[in-house]
């Protein structure tokens, strides 16, 4: 597996955890799916097991680099991000960024009384922006 794999694999996990925690499900995408640009669904279940809203499709990313600014810049295929910002997509589509530190030894730990993942940023997107549209 490659750094970038192993990058990948982690947000998947990341935002499983988040969600589930928050009392959401994660559907994760298959390959036609993830040939629009959209790599989980997020949702919720009614107390009678029924699915409800809201529900968003995720694109998921996770980068080492140092987040030195709020909103971070995240450099995004022109084909990524035009599947992001299509306004008619149904439900919507949100970019999720997991940002890790730069050694993979302190993305996380675990002890018997906590897990601990590090520098876990995630910022969402629709906004154009101007880098995008110089491309």
């Amino acid at each position: 597996m490659t750094s970038n794999d192993l990058k990948s694999e982690f947000s998947h996990a990341y935002v499983r955890a988040v969600a589930h925690a928050a009392g959401y499900f994660v559907q994760e995408s298959n390959r036609m799916m993830d040939a629009d640009g959209v790599d989980a669904v997020l949702f919720a279940r009614s107390p009678s097991g029924s699915t409800r809203g809201p529900r968003l499709e995720l694109q998921l990313k996770a980068t080492t680099q140092p987040i030195t600014q709020d909103p971070f810049p995240f450099d995004l295929g022109i084909k990524n991000y035009d599947e992001l910002r299509d306004d008619t997509a149904i439900p919507p589509r949100i970019l999720v960024v997991v940002a890790l530190p730069a050694e993979r030894a302190n993305w996380a730990s675990a002890t018997a009384a906590e897990l601990v993942l590090r520098h876990c940023g995630t910022a969402a997107t629709g906004a154009p922006c101007e880098a995008c549209r110089r491309r």
